[in-house]
């Protein structure tokens, strides 16, 4: 285990986690950070605590007595959970911020990797991303990403993911309007549309990096409205612009229809798997939004309720 660190000037990474009463699944996410070995003096972990009402306080002050490059901040009230990642981002004080969720940790050796890769680009300083591997994309690789039209051809909606987005400190401060889509649930991920429109390109380090914890529940919000139309509508104004290809951007239709937003729906509405707590009222009216022209959107709904028939029969008949 490590001990107590002072030196802030020296602090290469801040790893920035928004949290909100889950003090016993940040608890065990913070065991795993400072018994990392490469959780040094060059790491800081920033902690911005949404007024949690459980334990979640109790349980980070034993550890801010022993690892002085821990921070935690308890918020007097509850300001949302998209306003917070502004919050926890602000924080930090490193060179490089990653922002992270309480759920997620890093797996052995990943630490280290991305402190080796941020060591050798901070002098450049150009975008860097660490991002999960996609299995219908990329895995294990370097991709380079100069517009933003690269962008949704080489991450599409898995830069929607929190724990995927990172940020040089200068560059951060630079973002103006930071909260401007809040509102849209996709603070982070307009932050990274931003960076990329600018004209230094960036790095997207793909890697099994992270782990994620099991949940009793998630949920929240409706799932379809946020992807479905909220998503999409990000890219409005970079359509626009030209910056983003109309054919690049219906590619991504697809691909979020058929690699995220059927999965949801069998789990949601065909499956109604009670471990997920996920508005789902007029999910058909909110996906025909955006989707009553693409003749896969029809073909993969009745798939889904046509499997679904099947498999009950099959379970009748072999329990009759």
């Amino acid at each position: 285990m490590s001990g107590m660190y002072k030196n802030e000037g020296n602090i290469l990474l801040s790893i920035c986690i928004p949290t909100y009463n889950r003090g016993e699944i940040l608890h065990k996410t913070l065991e795993i950070y400072i018994n990392d070995p490469a959780f040094d003096e060059r790491v800081e972990i920033v902690i911005s605590d949404n007024c949690s009402t459980d334990q979640t306080e109790e349980l980070v002050k034993n550890y801010l007595i022993k690892y002085k490059n821990i921070k935690y901040n308890r918020l007097p009230e509850n300001i949302g959970a998209e306003l917070n990642i502004n919050t926890v981002v602000s924080m930090g004080s490193g060179l490089y911020l990653k922002l992270m969720n309480d759920s997620v940790t890093m797996r052995p050796g990943v630490l280290k990797s991305m402190l080796d890769i941020l060591s050798s680009e901070k002098n450049e300083m150009k975008a860097v991303f660490f991002y999960q591997n996609i299995s219908f994309l990329h895995s294990d690789e370097i991709v380079y990403c100069s517009s933003i039209d690269d962008l949704v051809s080489n991450v599409s909606f898995w830069i929607t993911w929190i724990a995927n987005f990172g940020v040089w400190r200068k560059d951060f401060d630079l973002l103006t309007d930071k909260d401007r889509l809040a509102h849209l649930q996709f603070t982070q991920t307009d932050w990274t549309i931003r960076l990329i429109n600018r004209d230094r390109g960036s790095k997207f380090f793909f890697g099994n990096y992270y782990i994620t914890a099991e949940l009793d529940s998630k949920g929240g919000y409706n799932v379809f409205k946020t992807f479905g139309i909220n998503y999409l509508s990000l890219y409005d104004e970079y359509l626009k612009s030209n910056s983003l290809r109309k054919k690049t951007f219906n590619t991504e239709k697809y691909r979020l229809f058929r690699y995220f937003i059927v999965a949801w729906y069998q789990i949601l509405i065909i499956s109604k798997d009670k471990k997920y707590v996920f508005e789902k009222k007029d999910a058909n009216k909110i996906l025909m939004e955006n989707f009553k022209y693409k003749p896969y959107f029809y073909f993969g709904i009745l798939y889904l309720k046509i499997r679904f028939i099947l498999q009950k029969l099959k379970f009748y008949l072999l329990h009759s």
